[in-house]
């Protein structure tokens, strides 16, 4: 059994596997507190609608990612008449561990059991940018399963529902550049990226960056995990 008072990196292999296993078994439920009111504010979000919900199925059942702190899969809802995909969500499976489930300094108002922080700062970046930039930032829909900190029955993990990001992270994207064909040629680079997609992403960030600073203009706010592994590439949004 995994140890509920670890954090997912630092659980053993088999641990991690049975958790892997245990996400995708799990009956998609609509989150407890949807981001339409977080805050009491009505900051714009949409809100995840009821219907037939499934997990996407990859080689070897696996998920389409994992982290220090949890597992991250899609969920797709579908028309049960045709199967036809309606709405996408990307569920994330935060297992924290005890120690950083119970800092304070992890959750909104430092309410340990409430509103995981990283739900509430995306949002209220979210907010503060003009409507023609949100597009730039990830929404979170939402959080759930969490459990108050007093309950004996405590596992320090819980839920939150992000926006899917349709083409991946910025790393896929460079790997997925063909080769040059270049005869001769020792080693054969990719293509570079054409020269306005490059412009587009540096306004991007900037503009992310900006939002970033409206909120927490006096207080600051950094990003301590910054690689293109997690810029999110999407129409609709783009993590940073």
């Amino acid at each position: 059994m995994a140890l509920p008072t670890s954090r997912y990196y630092d659980m053993a292999p088999i641990a991690q596997a049975q958790l892997i296993r245990g996400f995708l078994r799990w009956a998609f439920r609509l989150p407890g507190n949807q981001a339409v009111t977080t805050g009491g504010q009505g900051l714009g979000q949409r809100a995840i609608a009821a219907g037939v919900w499934r997990p996407i199925v990859l080689p070897a059942n696996g998920v389409m990612a994992t982290g220090g702190e949890g597992i991250v899969h899609l969920w797709c809802r579908v028309d049960p008449n045709n199967l036809t995909i309606q709405d996408r969500v990307v569920v994330k499976n935060v297992v924290s561990g005890s120690t950083r489930y119970l800092d304070p300094h992890n959750w909104a108002s430092d309410t340990v059991g409430g509103e995981p922080l990283e739900c509430r700062q995306a949002n209220v970046v979210w907010s503060v940018t003009t409507p023609a930039d949100r597009k730039h930032i990830q929404a979170c829909l939402g959080w759930g399963d969490v459990v108050p900190p007093h309950y004996v029955a405590q596992n320090y993990r819980y839920k939150i529902y992000n926006e899917y990001c349709a083409h991946k992270n910025l790393h896929k994207i460079m790997k997925n550049q063909p080769k040059r064909k270049k005869k001769g040629a020792v080693r054969r680079g990719r293509r570079q990226f054409p020269e306005p997609f490059l412009w587009y992403m540096f306004e991007s960030l900037a503009k992310a960056c900006i939002g970033m600073n409206r909120a927490y203009m006096y207080t600051g706010v950094v990003h301590q995990d910054l690689h293109p592994g997690n810029g999110k590439q999407s129409i609709e949004a783009a993590d940073i």
